[in-house]
């Protein structure tokens, strides 16, 4: 344990390999977000008295949607994240869920897989990062260990690297994208229709008490936890592209060999810029996740939804644990075979 193969870093042709098939403009998300997000169906958007980004149009004929603050719309996206795996509407049971997780990450998780932040991370995530773009690769049906020469795209499938939205049309798509979120904030905490009469008094009232919640102690200190969590998702997608024998002598004799290879292709573009645009492009949300918001602020609109614009949400001090342990549940319960925060499935009477 600890003992890693240090390989080179995968080739740039590797990388851009795996990027061109999304910046071709049929498939470019930037200009399907900029032909088909049109503000102009949304009912007027506002954080507090200001329109978000001056991009607000009163054309759609909706009345006006207050999203209360940016903070709201955060807190909103975090607790409906959340949801998915803690109670998040009956607090005691919530800080139970909590204190149940906390004992089985120092008595079950981590005596069984705390070893494994021995590992070096620098070639653990480079082993990681290649493994990652060999999935890429065969997901797009290439064989990156059978190719002999870089895979064919015509150069004129890139008339351009440049990025089609401008920094508010980039927010502007974040902020309708996380529109559900808020307008769910009512199931997610189980309270009345954001619509009824005095379900945002409730609301805000259950944000209150939910801020006084503390996390439990934990022994072992959050950047531990998270190497651990990072180690084990590498590990998982090093097994994924090369297999149970990964880092065997003769893989990675295999994957030295595939890298000397992709080192040796010459590219038919630069690919700094293509590679700029593509880290772009994997930070937006997705088209679906927008045209949703479109939906969502429309209906809320026609209730007539408006949150309290002077209500500043309340600080969560369980939001590190609780997101925390979420990230990590996934990943122990894979290579625990067993759920990672439930006491019981460790019992030897069970």
């Amino acid at each position: 344990m600890g003992v890693l193969p240090i390989l080179p870093p995968p080739p740039l042709s590797m990388a851009l390999g795996a990027a061109l098939p999304s910046l071709t403009p049929e498939n470019r998300l930037d200009m399907q977000i900029a032909a088909g997000f049109d503000p102009s169906v949304l009912p007027p958007l506002y954080f507090g008295e200001k329109p978000i980004f001056g991009m607000a149009l009163n054309r759609s004929g909706l009345p006006p949607l207050n999203l209360g603050s940016m903070p709201m719309l955060l807190l909103a996206q975090t607790l409906s994240m959340l949801s998915d795996t803690f109670t998040l509407d009956d607090l005691p049971t919530l800080e139970m869920e909590m204190a149940e997780a906390a004992q089985s990450i120092e008595s079950n998780v981590w005596p069984q897989l705390g070893r494994l932040t021995s590992f070096r991370m620098e070639p653990l995530l480079n082993f990681a990062n290649i493994a990652q773009l060999t999935l890429d690769l065969q997901s797009m049906g290439i064989d990156p260990f059978a190719v002999d020469s870089f895979p064919s795209y015509p150069q004129a499938s890139f008339p351009h690297f440049d990025f089609a939205l401008t920094a508010p049309q980039v927010s502007m798509a974040r902020i309708v994208a996380g529109i559900p979120n808020i307008m769910s904030l009512d199931k997610t905490l189980s309270l009345p229709p954001l619509s009824e009469p005095g379900s945002l008094e409730l609301m805000y009232g259950y944000m209150s008490n939910l801020a006084a919640v503390t996390p439990p102690n934990l022994a072992i200190q959050f950047p531990e936890l998270q190497k651990l969590a990072l180690v084990i998702q590498s590990l998982d997608t090093i097994e994924e592209a090369f297999g149970p024998e990964a880092f065997g002598p003769w893989m990675l004799d295999r994957i030295e060999t595939m890298l000397a290879v992709w080192n040796g292709f010459s590219m038919p573009l630069p690919p700094l810029e293509p590679l700029a645009l593509n880290a772009k492009l994997d930070s937006l949300p997705p088209l679906e996740a927008i045209e949703l918001g479109q939906e969502a602020a429309q209906e809320a609109a026609m209730a007539m939804v408006t949150l309290d614009s002077s209500f500043s949400p309340p600080e969560l001090a369980i939001t590190p644990f609780l997101n925390l342990t979420q990230a990590l549940s996934g990943s122990f319960q894979k290579v625990l075979e067993i759920a990672p925060f439930d006491m019981c499935s460790h019992c030897p009477f069970a």
